[in-house]
């Protein structure tokens, strides 16, 4: 998205996204606050597909045949924030749980309230960084019916 669809989005925000906004800034007393314009820049310029009815989650294994990018493809929706994550993390001095505080959380969430079924293209049990995290906060969310069941070499959250 650009600078200007980002400052639209941001007269957009809910009262949710922007208490997210404000406790996520007053918790790093230490880091430059993130303003709404470039939290809107990162949070919905990293979701693809956002209108398909499955989002997949995944590692990201290099880009590869075997990433959740290339799963996702374009039928369904994805997150990525790509080459700026660590950009962004050294320019703020966040951490990865930051960051997945600040963006991935708030996918997740868009994800549960609009009912989306959740494939993970990797086993989230099995993983010790984001994919365990975005599984136990589905859980944590009480989503229903999230089946671990590998179903054509994916497994599905729903």
């Amino acid at each position: 998205i650009t600078a200007e669809d980002a400052r639209s989005i941001v007269s957009s925000l809910s009262d949710k996204e922007r208490q997210h906004l404000e406790n996520f800034n007053q918790s790093h007393p230490n880091s430059p606050d993130v303003s709404p314009e470039l939290y809107a820049l990162g949070r919905y310029g990293s979701v693809y597909n956002p209108d398909k009815d499955t989002a997949v989650l995944g590692k990201y294994n290099g880009g590869g045949p075997d990433s959740y990018i290339t799963h996702a493809g374009t039928e369904n929706t994805y997150f990525d924030f790509g080459t700026q994550w660590e950009p962004f993390q050294d320019l703020y001095g966040f951490t990865d749980e930051d960051m997945f505080y600040l963006f991935n959380v708030p996918f997740l969430d868009d994800c549960i309230a609009q009912g989306k079924t959740i494939r993970f293209v990797h086993d989230p049990r099995n993983d010790q960084f984001s994919l365990r995290k975005e599984y136990d906060y589905l859980l944590d969310h009480d989503y229903e019916n999230i089946i671990i069941d590998k179903q054509g070499g994916n497994w599905y959250g729903k």
